[in-house]
């Protein structure tokens, strides 16, 4: 090997390094025909042949970031990591009955599942972002607190009523066989309704955007999420309604005329308020003659308001300095 062709080598080898020191820190990047060069063996150069410090290097047209000596951590490994706001649900959320099989038990499914959602959150459907999740969680776990305080007391009330002996048997005698057997069902239904009632606010008070996604995050587990929060309040309906049958049956037993027709008309009055119920729901809204004259006049209202500002404004405006 010459001298003249060991200087190139030597020139080659030391501008290679450099080279890919420069590629490692992200400050160039190299044109296609340096790749050949660079990945072909070396071997002895002639002075003839032109050098590689002469090929000229093309440089990015955006500024690359620097490479940092560790990497930060990725969406899994980072438990800080927070979910937007505005993302949307997954669509198992809206509507888990779509996927069941058989198709028959859609129909079935689908009103069950209305029926949930109003109960435990207040409206037809699931939440449609994580933002109006995050609002609802709050209102839910105040309502189920309100719930549970409910419950307590109608728990002290029953635990009286079997825990002592009626003062006039010939009146209302409720320590018979029936109406004890039901004050006692009621007891234990509004009992788990409590414990039911204390777990899901203290799941809702550390509830996160994350956890509710894992819990969550299959068909079954919503199913298993609105029942949990429905629980409460069918515990508080079918409890009171067990406790009632029951004193309803003493009433029907009783010896006094004055209890037994009283005991009818207590209880149509708040059965009542369900036919009113139904017929609110039946209720039609405005029509859209009805709508569109409303709106006329809201915009007519604020029109008349904008007059005079801008009458007020112009004179302003027209006034000399």
């Amino acid at each position: 090997m010459t001298t003249s062709s060991f200087s190139h080598a030597f020139k080659f080898d030391t501008w290679s390094m450099k080279y890919r020191e420069e590629i490692n820190q992200g400050t160039w990047i190299f044109a296609p025909e340096l790749s050949e060069k660079l990945s072909a063996p070396l071997r002895p150069m002639s002075p003839k042949s032109q050098t590689l410090d002469s090929t000229p290097l093309r440089q990015p047209s955006h500024a690359l970031p620097a490479v940092p000596d560790q990497f930060p951590l990725t969406q899994h490994q980072n438990h800080s990591f927070e979910m937007g706001n505005r993302d949307e649900m997954p669509l198992h959320w809206k509507d888990p009955t779509q996927y069941v099989w058989p198709r028959q038990l859609r129909s079935v499914l689908k009103p069950v599942f209305t029926v949930l959602c109003i109960v435990a959150f207040g409206h037809k459907i699931a939440h449609s972002n994580y933002e109006a999740f995050a609002k609802d969680t709050d209102r839910i776990s105040r309502r189920i607190s309100q719930i549970s305080t409910v419950v307590s007391l109608l728990l002290a009330s029953i635990s009286a009523l079997v825990t002592t002996v009626p003062p006039r048997d010939e009146i209302l005698n409720y320590t018979l066989r029936g109406p004890y057997l039901c004050m006692w069902a009621s007891f234990g239904i509004l009992l788990g309704g409590v414990i039911v009632a204390s777990a899901d606010v203290y799941g809702l008070a550390t509830c996160t955007p994350q956890l509710a996604i894992k819990m969550m995050g299959t068909r079954m587990r919503i199913w298993s999420v609105l029942i949990m929060l429905a629980y409460p309040f069918f515990s508080v309906g079918v409890g009171v309604s067990v406790c009632v049958l029951g004193l309803l049956a003493a009433a029907w037993c009783s010896e006094d005329l004055i209890v037994k027709n009283g005991c009818v008309f207590l209880l149509l009055v708040p059965a009542s308020l369900i036919l009113v119920f139904l017929v609110t729901l039946r209720e039609s809204p405005l029509q859209p003659e009805d709508g569109s004259k409303l709106n006329r006049a809201d915009e007519s209202g604020r029109s008349n308001e904008e007059q005079p500002s801008r009458a007020a404004t112009s004179s302003t405006m027209q006034t000399p300095v």
